[in-house]
């Protein structure tokens, strides 16, 4: 894998030791479906292919015979559109109008580029500057070394599992980000229910905190013990979020095994590890704080006030 910029990449399928070479320029793109007061315009990103390449490269995506001149086809992350439509395509300032959809690749679970142009369509000062990505195979008794030197002038060499893991690593990112941001509200009026739940509990138990104290038990021991009941309950809490994650989970390894034919299943752990401190932090700091307030008066005059 080399990554540069769309005019770095112009003849890398002409350097000596290469089998092959598909280059794939990324754009981004305004795209427009339906007419009229229907019309629904959106932004996403375009790859700028060469055809035959691009399916050698990616097993499974035959059919793009058709991709040439004024036409697009679907891309991997297409949405909304399908072989047939029409769909406005608009980049930087350059308006192509409307073009024709004559092919579609399989739709990748991870997503990708809605849509892919022939080479000659955008302008080439569009994309000087673009971001591209090409795909190189070495021939048969090549040497590594001399050919690595020579892609080492046009862009940033990766190993294709070392791009892979990158790309996993700032998808993996941005799906924790998106995460984050849902979770936040529900995550919030849960801190609140969880703050108020302990108080309660343990403002209302005075009287059985000093009945302790009276037959022995320190403040430190009902404190303490206080404490163990909110791990406890905390601990069958978390438990039962687990079994109830179960069945997501058990539907992304049964998705991810008919889309791609292998179960697959990636857990965010330090934001998990975060949230389960958290949930010991925050009911244990609670009830600790509530627990040695509502042991402050003397067991005496509680129990007393009881008769």
């Amino acid at each position: 894998m080399v990554e540069g910029t769309s005019r770095a990449a112009v003849g890398l399928a002409g350097v000596p030791g290469l089998a092959a070479a598909s280059t794939e320029i990324e754009a981004p793109v305004a795209l427009t479906t339906g007419s009229g007061e229907m019309a629904y315009t959106w932004y996403s990103s375009a790859l700028i292919i060469d055809p035959a390449a691009y399916e050698r490269a990616h097993p499974g995506s035959a059919g793009l015979t058709a991709l040439r001149g004024k036409a697009v086809a679907a891309g991997p992350g297409a949405d909304g559109f399908s072989v047939g439509d029409t769909v406005g395509v608009r980049i930087g300032d350059v308006d192509l109008g409307r073009l024709p959809v004559v092919a579609a690749v399989p739709s990748a679970i991870g997503g990708g580029a809605s849509l892919l142009l022939p080479p000659g369509l955008v302008p080439e000062d569009q994309l000087a500057e673009a971001p591209s990505r090409t795909f190189v195979t070495l021939a048969p008794g090549a040497e590594a070394e001399a050919v690595t030197t020579v892609l080492a002038g046009v862009g940033t060499i990766r190993g294709l599992d070392d791009w892979l893991a990158a790309d996993d690593a700032a998808r993996r990112a941005t799906s924790t980000g998106v995460l984050l941001m849902v979770m936040g509200l529900g995550g919030l009026y849960a801190l609140i229910g969880v703050v108020n739940s302990v108080v309660i509990a343990s403002a209302a138990r005075r009287r059985e905190f000093a009945a302790g104290r009276a037959t022995g038990l320190t403040r430190g021991q009902v404190v303490r013990m206080v404490l163990v009941e909110s791990s406890i309950v905390t601990t069958i809490g978390l438990l039962l979020g687990a079994l109830a994650a179960a069945g997501t989970y058990v539907a992304v390894l049964v998705t991810t095994s008919a889309v791609t034919g292998v179960a697959t299943l990636s857990v965010p752990w330090p934001l998990v590890l975060s949230m389960v401190t958290g949930a010991f932090l925050l009911t244990g700091v609670t009830s600790t704080l509530t627990s040695w307030s509502a042991t402050r008066p003397s067991s005496v005059s509680l129990l007393a006030a009881r008769e």
